[in-house]
């Protein structure tokens, strides 16, 4: 069941009405503030609100659970110092376990018994944020051929976490 497509959680979690509207990737059906997008990329049950296991931002970390082996859904920490601007700190491609680090202050922990991971950004920098983009993608064959497949982003969704907002740098 892990390398279920986010069509199939769709239709694990929500059953026959997993074409409802409050079935949809950009609906927050539980009322906990996570789109089902979301809930299903970090292994949450989008039918049940459960804010214990929402990602957190402690001090330099972030930390989140995503689900396994999930097709179709890249992962992508962002983080910032000034909300403006955003740096690309690490990426898990569609389908993949791995992670990669897009800058040497960047270190990433995966406890294997739990899935966590806990993403550190070590610059010195004394408020760091951190956003956590989860695109969906679509693969497309094309008509013709001779012509490879595409990928459509169909869907992005960015969560936001940081230190108070009431004491600027």
């Amino acid at each position: 069941m892990a390398a279920m497509t986010p069509v199939h959680w769709q239709r694990y979690y929500f059953g026959t009405n997993y074409a409802e509207p409050e079935a949809a990737f950009d609906a927050d059906s539980d009322n906990d503030g996570l789109l089902t997008l979301v809930e299903i990329a970090l292994d949450l049950d989008p039918t049940s609100a459960d804010l214990a296991a929402h990602p957190t931002a402690v001090s330099t970390n972030f930390v989140f659970t995503p689900r396994k082996l999930t097709p179709q859904i890249e992962l992508i920490v962002e983080t910032s110092t000034n909300l403006p601007d955003w740096t690309v700190a690490a990426t898990r491609v569609a389908g993949a376990q791995t992670w990669t680090l897009n800058s040497p202050f960047v270190a990433l922990a995966r406890n294997a018994a739990t899935g966590q991971v806990t993403v550190t950004f070590n610059d010195g920098a004394p408020y760091r944020f951190f956003r956590l983009k989860i695109r969906l993608l679509i693969q497309q064959q094309s008509r013709i051929p001779m012509l490879p497949q595409t990928t459509t982003d169909v869907s992005s969704v960015s969560m936001l976490l940081g230190p108070s907002l009431a004491s600027p740098p």
